[in-house]
């Protein structure tokens, strides 16, 4: 039973859906089974072990651990752009 398990970071972009949301309010974990050990905020700090309230920002990056085939989703899934009302 070999999972392909890897760790990776990625970045959550100005305009991300994931911009201005707390890991409560994303389905990281519920919907990819992807891990959030840490977020790298953009100043540098490092959050590690994040509670469920970490509003993430554009700019942070997300320290993540999965299955590869789910860390790919999660990048395709924070790069997309959140639609402003205009």
């Amino acid at each position: 039973m070999g999972q392909n398990i890897g760790l990776e970071q990625v970045r959550v972009g100005e305009r991300s859906e994931f911009a201005g949301r707390s890991l409560r309010e994303l389905p990281i974990r519920r919907d990819l089974g992807v891990i959030v050990l840490a977020i790298r905020r953009a100043g540098g700090s490092m959050l590690f072990n994040p509670p469920a309230d970490a509003v993430i920002e554009g700019g942070d990056h997300l320290v993540v651990m999965g299955d590869l085939d789910h860390l790919r989703r999660l990048e395709q899934w924070v790069g997309k752009v959140a639609l402003e009302a205009f």
